[in-house]
C-alpha cells in the first residue's frame, strides 16, 4: 500500500458541516508536474483512495449535507479516473484536492500544515514559486495590496492581468475547484485564494503551480519571433489556457455590499471598516 499517499492528511469536519452538488471536474494530469517523483501506479492510488472513501462514508458527518449519494459516488469515480494511469505525488495531491472540494465543507481539505514533513517539503517547498506581492481579488481581477518586487515595480492598487501568460480570470476559475468553504459560499473561496501574508503556506502559492506549472522562457512555452527587416521581436505563446465552463453562481450575497476599489487600496482606505464604523456609531456613511 502506498503509505505516502495515505498520509495525505485530510482535515475532516466532525461537526455537522443534503442537496445536489456539481460533479467533480476532471483533473488534467497531462500537464508537467513540478513536484515530480515519487510516482505511484494506478493500483496504488486506487487502493489509497478507496480506503479514503470508506473512511469518509463511515466518519464524515457532513458528507451528504450538500451532496446526494449519487453525486458522492460520481465524485469518487472522477477521483479514481483522474489517477487510473498513475500519477506523481503532486498530481495525486491535486486530484485529491479537487475531490475534497466537492464535499463543500470548509474543514475538509488536504491540510497543508498536517502533511508529514517529507511530503510538505516536496510539495510546498522544494523549488517553490511565490508571487512577489500580496493581493486581493476584485471580481476576476488581481489587485496588488503590497509590493515585494525588487525596485517596487508593483505599487498597491496595481492590477496584474496574467501570471506566466495565464489570464487572471482563468486562474481564479481553475483554483476555485480546490478552494474550501461551506456550501455555496464562493466569496469565502475567493478570499481563501488571496495572499495576505499572514501564513507561511498560502493556498494560492500552493495550488497555482500544480495547475499551471511554471515553464519560463527556457521551458518551450514561448516562441520568439524576430522580424528580419526591422529586428522587432514578438513573443508567441505555444500553450493556450481557456475557460471550459460557465462561471459558478454568486453564492451567498451579503446584506450590505461594500465594494473596495483599486483606488481605495492605493490610498490605504478600508471602506468595509468605515461602513461598519458608521453602522456602530450611527453616523452617516
Amino acid at each position: 500500500m502506498s503509505r505516502w499517499i495515505l498520509s495525505l492528511a485530510c482535515s475532516l469536519c466532525l461537526t455537522a458541516c443534503r442537496s445536489a452538488a456539481p460533479r467533480a471536474p476532471e483533473s488534467n494530469l497531462k500537464a508537467p508536474d513540478p513536484a515530480g517523483e515519487p510516482s505511484f501506479t494506478g493500483a496504488q492510488l486506487s487502493e489509497d483512495f478507496s480506503l479514503l472513501r470508506r473512511v469518509f462514508e463511515q466518519l464524515h458527518p457532513g458528507l451528504y449535507r450538500y451532496n446526494t449519494k449519487a453525486s458522492v459516488e460520481a465524485n469518487f469515480s472522477a477521483l479514481l479516473r483522474a489517477v487510473e494511469h498513475g500519477a506523481s505525488l503532486g498530481e495525486a495531491y491535486r486530484a485529491l484536492s479537487v475531490f475534497l472540494a466537492t464535499v463543500r465543507c470548509g474543514h475538509t481539505y488536504a491540510n497543508f500544515f498536517n502533511q508529514p514533513q517529507p511530503i510538505a517539503d516536496r510539495l510546498f517547498r522544494q523549488g517553490a514559486t511565490r508571487v512577489p506581492f500580496w493581493f486581493v481579488w476584485r471580481g476576476e481581477r488581481i489587485v496588488v495590496t503590497r509590493d515585494l518586487t525588487a525596485g517596487a515595480r508593483l505599487p498597491p492598487g496595481s492590477e496584474v492581468a496574467a501570471l506566466d501568460g495565464v489570464p487572471a480570470s482563468t486562474i481564479l476559475q481553475t483554483l476555485l475547484t480546490v478552494a474550501r468553504a461551506d456550501g455555496s459560499n464562493d466569496r469565502k473561496r475567493v478570499n481563501a485564494l488571496e495572499i495576505h501574508g499572514d501564513t507561511d503556506l498560502e493556498a494560492f502559492d500552493i495550488y497555482f503551480p500544480l495547475f499551471f506549472p511554471q515553464r519560463g522562457i527556457n521551458g518551450g512555452a514561448f516562441f520568439f519571433v524576430r522580424l528580419p527587416r526591422t529586428g522587432l521581436e514578438a513573443d508567441l505563446p505555444l500553450i493556450g489556457q481557456f475557460p471550459s465552463r460557465a462561471a459558478p453562481d454568486a453564492g451567498l450575497e451579503p446584506n450590505l455590499l461594500v465594494e473596495t476599489t483599486a483606488l481605495d487600496i492605493a490610498a490605504g482606505r478600508d471602506p468595509i471598516r468605515a461602513r461598519l464604523n458608521s453602522l456602530w456609531t450611527g453616523t452617516p456613511r
